[in-house]
């Protein structure tokens, strides 16, 4: 089964990859991350399935955007909502009312001909007053990474894919 499910995301990260060829998602050393520990078990494959479903959020985000621009990300630190549950034997975070992920990346932005148009550090957080019944629910299902999916989303939809529009019709 854990071999099917590996060959199955690295299809989605293929088929990802195809619908969204401009956006390029790249990660600095991870070991100087301030949180992305697993639990007690296999932390590498916390850390590659870390990386995969958060470029797949990135790229799924940028499938519609302009043709003639191109957007790498690069992640310099990550810190996960909640802690590591270290004596659990699968990557499972606690996650309280007050905690929230904050990730801070490098975004660059070119045109087609490969000018950088938009260079800039983006250190993006969530700090609602509480989480929703709804992020209470994905929690409790056990959704790996639904908070900081939920963050990247936002940011997407609220600034970056109106900014690439802006940046288009220049």
């Amino acid at each position: 089964m854990k071999i099917f499910k590996a060959l199955f995301a690295s299809v989605l990260m293929t088929l990802s990859g195809a619908a969204a060829s401009a956006v390029n998602v790249e990660f600095s050393d991870v070991s100087n991350f301030k949180d992305v520990r697993a639990g007690a078990k296999n932390s590498i494959k916390f850390i590659e399935n870390l990386k995969a479903d958060l470029t797949y959020t990135f790229k799924k985000n940028l499938d519609d955007m302009p043709d003639d621009l191109f957007v790498n990300v690069t992640f310099l630190d990550i810190d996960l909502a909640g802690v590591a549950a270290a004596k659990l034997p699968y990557h499972r975070r606690y996650i309280r009312e007050t905690d929230y992920p904050r990730m801070k990346f490098l975004i660059e932005i070119k045109d087609k001909s490969g000018n950088v148009i938009l260079s800039q550090v983006q250190n993006i957080k969530e700090k609602a007053i509480e989480h929703t019944l709804a992020d209470k629910r994905k929690l409790a299902d056990g959704e790996t990474l639904y908070l900081e999916k939920k963050l990247i989303n936002q940011y997407c939809q609220e600034i970056l894919i109106p900014s690439l529009k802006i940046l288009d019709n220049i």
